[in-house]
C-alpha cells in the first residue's frame, strides 16, 4: 500500500511539475488526502481536491516567504546621527570663502592714486591731461546707451541703426563743406577774373 502511494504521489508531482522538496515540506497534509484517493479511486472530485491542496500549500507558503523578504528588503534602515563635526566645517568653510574672497579681493585692488603713482612721469603727465576727456566720453557713452535702451529693439541693433545715422551725417556734412568750397573757388575766380570754367 505504501509503494502505491508513493508511486500516486510521484505521478502526480510529473503531472502537476512539483518540485521533491515542495512535497518533502507538506508531506504528510497530501499522503492523507492522496489517501483517500488511492482508496476510491473512482472518484474524480477527490482526485481533483487532491491537487488543488497539494500545489496550493506550497504556493502560499512561497508566497509568505516572498512577500516577507520584500517587507524586510523595504524597510528602512535606521536614521543616522547628525554629523554636527562635518556641518561645522561646512559652514566655517562657506562664510570664509564669501566674506573672506570679496575681503580679499578689496584688499589687494590698487586704487587709482595708487597706481598713478607707479606710472612714470610722462605718463603721468598725459594721464592728468586727458583725463577729463576720457571720463567725458565715458559720460557720452552711458548717455547714448540710456538712449538706445529706452528703444523697444534690441540694443545692438540700435547700436547699428545710431551708425548709419552718424555716417550719413558725416556724408552730409562733407558734401556741404565741398560746395562751399566750390563755391568760394568760384567766387574767387570771378574776383580775379578767371571766369568760370
Amino acid at each position: 500500500m505504501d509503494r502505491r502511494r508513493h508511486s500516486l504521489v510521484q505521478r502526480r508531482c510529473s503531472a502537476t511539475s512539483c518540485s521533491k522538496t515542495r512535497h518533502q515540506t507538506d508531506s504528510t497534509s497530501r499522503f492523507g488526502i492522496i489517501a483517500i484517493a488511492a482508496i476510491n479511486p473512482s472518484s474524480r472530485r477527490a482526485n481533483a481536491r487532491a491537487d488543488a491542496n497539494a500545489n496550493h500549500a506550497p504556493r502560499q507558503a512561497q508566497h509568505r516567504a516572498y512577500t516577507q523578504r520584500n517587507a524586510e528588503a523595504s524597510a528602512m534602515p535606521p536614521k543616522q546621527p547628525t554629523n554636527w563635526r562635518l556641518w561645522t566645517k561646512v559652514l566655517v568653510g562657506g562664510v570664509a570663502i564669501s566674506v573672506g574672497g570679496p575681503l580679499l579681493t578689496m584688499r589687494l585692488t590698487p586704487t587709482e592714486d595708487e597706481l598713478r603713482a607707479k606710472y612714470n612721469p610722462d605718463l603721468l603727465k598725459k594721464s592728468i591731461e586727458t583725463r577729463e576727456e576720457r571720463q567725458q566720453e565715458f559720460d557720452d557713452f552711458v548717455t547714448r546707451l540710456k538712449e538706445y535702451s529706452k528703444s523697444d529693439k534690441p540694443i545692438w541693433i540700435v547700436v547699428k541703426e545710431e551708425e548709419e545715422r552718424r555716417k550719413k551725417a558725416v556724408l552730409e556734412a562733407a558734401k556741404v563743406q565741398q560746395k562751399e568750397a566750390d563755391a568760394r573757388r568760384e567766387e574767387m575766380r570771378r574776383e580775379a577774373g578767371l571766369g568760370s570754367k
